[in-house]
């Protein structure tokens, strides 16, 4: 079993969509991660980010428009033993960002676009019990960082800092980001793009290939002991339609899997 840690946007995405990861430590890592890059010291205040607001200028990111993803039915639950090979799926991303493991003076930014793709052919296993999620989520979000979001803990930094500090932050193992100047307001544009194998359809560190799930009406949850994240779902035939369904982003459209 393999654990992946906390979420970009909130997933950045994503806290858990971006859900928290218990087994992440975020006291100290993000002003330090960040002073040390820019050769200084982070002293004074929490790197945790805490109590304080986002305030300052306003940053506007930019960045393809997402497709629109159809919805699809997964009101009716139902039986989900076997193996499923995905066949589509179509996601777009909305909302808000988590930043509070940055250690920065903003705890948030809003996700201004972003699509996800489950690539065809991965699969996911259920037996009465536990899960085995061989599915690969690819895609990228669009991220409009404030100003407040370059001061760490009394420690001033750079959009492209910002940029190359995010992925390790937040512990995602295979996505990278990128940060450029806002036109106005001080604050960063920033993308990332993310490369993750398990949770389909969503980009968080706490992702598990396999662990226990339940279900309940048409609500599926992955729990790995520290996190969960959950899906509306429905069973139709040979049919698996899912939705993911984190607390932040919020993330519509559609995975669609055929029973093998």
């Amino acid at each position: 079993m393999r654990n992946r840690l906390i979420g970009l946007i909130g997933a950045m995405v994503l806290p858990s969509t971006m859900s928290t990861a218990g087994c992440a430590d975020y006291s100290s890592g993000g002003a330090a991660a960040v002073a040390a890059k820019d050769g200084g010291t982070a002293t004074g205040g929490s790197s945790a980010g805490g109590g304080q607001k986002s305030t300052g200028g306003s940053a506007t990111a930019t960045g393809g428009a997402a497709p629109s993803c159809p919805s699809g039915d997964t009101s009716c639950g139902g039986d989900l033993v076997g193996t499923w090979t995905v066949t589509s799926s179509c996601l777009t991303v909305s909302g808000t960002m988590n930043l509070g493991p940055l250690g920065a003076d903003c705890t948030s930014a809003p996700i201004t676009g972003g699509s996800f793709k489950v690539t065809t052919g991965g699969t996911l296993v259920f037996d009465a019990s536990t899960y085995t999620d061989n599915t690969t989520t690819t895609g990228s979000q669009q991220i409009a960082m404030p100003s407040t979001c370059k001061h760490l803990s009394g420690t001033d930094t750079t959009c492209q800092r910002l940029g190359e500090v995010t992925p390790p932050i937040f512990n995602f193992e295979a996505a990278t980001s990128s940060c450029v100047d806002a036109a106005s307001g001080g604050g960063c544009n920033c993308q990332l793009t993310a490369n993750q194998t398990g949770w389909a359809g969503t980009v968080s560190p706490s992702a598990t290939n396999n662990d226990v799930y339940a279900t309940a009406g048409n609500v599926l949850t992955f729990n790995n002991g520290h996190s969960t994240t959950t899906y509306a779902y429905c069973v139709s035939g040979s049919t698996l339609t899912m939705t993911p369904t984190p607390a932040t982003p919020t993330i519509v459209g559609t995975i669609v899997f055929t029973k093998s």
